[in-house]
């Protein structure tokens, strides 16, 4: 947000044009302005929609839908905030089995798979999948024809004529 000196004092400027629909804010009314302003978390990445480009808030709304499908049972589950190991929080599908308790629940992480060869997507490659049309890293190499060892070698050992 600008600042704007009015007097010797500094004045907040706030944003007059509205993300959703960009009109200015004269033509909202209050409720409308905080309705289209407010942000919404995803619910695969737990960040907030402006983080995201309309292709990848679209694939990861897709993602939840379809994790939270159990082909099984033939309905759709509650997902919950899930953490393996030292990853990063992801979500995960809670379904019931025939089982004594505390047995009867079977966590399902939801995770994104690659649009080619249907392998999950490591954090970076979730995170870029709006730029990566979502592929792994490896099919896009593929795709863009980057398959030679040269794009192997990290940047600082790159030497003309050095074979690693």
């Amino acid at each position: 947000m600008g600042y704007e000196s009015k007097g010797g004092e500094k004045m907040k400027q706030e944003k007059s044009i509205c993300v959703k629909c960009e009109k200015d804010r004269s033509k909202h009314s209050k409720m409308l302005w905080t309705l289209h302003n407010q942000t919404e978390l995803c619910g695969f990445c737990q960040k907030n929609s402006n983080e995201h480009s309309e292709k990848l808030w679209d694939m990861h709304q897709l993602t939840v839908e379809q994790g939270q499908y159990c082909s099984e049972h033939k309905k759709r589950e509650k997902l919950y905030p899930n953490t393996i190991g030292s990853a990063k929080e992801g979500i995960a599908r809670v379904c019931r089995i025939a089982a004594m308790p505390p047995y009867d629940i079977e966590i399902i992480p939801i995770y994104m798979s690659c649009t080619e060869c249907n392998l999950y997507l490591g954090n970076v490659e979730e995170e870029y999948a709006d730029d990566l049309d979502g592929m792994c890293l490896k099919c896009f190499r593929e795709q863009t024809e980057q398959t030679h060892y040269w794009y192997d070698i990290p940047s600082v050992l790159k030497k003309e004529g050095v074979k690693c």
